[in-house]
């Protein structure tokens, strides 16, 4: 490693660009962006520690977050633990949750799930089917 970076040095003199001083000054702009991003981030991430910040980032319904908690899918100790009868997330084991790919139904399928078969039962009620084939 250190080799490549006295390559890069001698290269950058000899190309007449700018000498290492140069060089930290655009790690220190980089590291600068790097900051800004994280902060841009945190502002659309939910506050994975909390159940509803939790259910907005792994985009499941409430019924599912307690199907979670019942079938010990998230597990004490792992995912959460109990604060003043309130469960506190940690943040790294949701992410990693979501990433397995564990996560189950989405909201957006469950909303599609039950407007149509909304729709569907409305249906039956003005005459749309006949009451043969039943109400769903």
């Amino acid at each position: 490693m250190t080799e490549q970076i006295k390559y890069l040095e001698k290269s950058i003199s000899s190309s007449g660009m700018a000498s290492k001083m140069y060089l930290e000054e655009i790690m220190m702009q980089v590291l600068e962006e790097i900051r800004s991003l994280n902060s841009s981030i945190n502002l659309y991430t939910p506050d994975l520690t909390t159940q509803n910040g939790v259910i907005h980032f792994l985009e499941i319904t409430k019924t599912t977050f307690n199907t979670y908690i019942k079938n010990n899918i998230f597990e004490e100790g792992i995912h959460y633990y109990n604060e003043k009868n309130c469960k506190v997330f940690f943040a790294d084991e949701i992410i990693k949750f979501k990433q397995s790919g564990q996560v189950g139904r989405k909201r957006k399928d469950t909303n599609k799930d039950t407007l149509e078969g909304l729709k569907q039962r409305l249906d039956i009620f003005n005459g749309s089917r006949s009451a043969e084939e039943g109400i769903l």
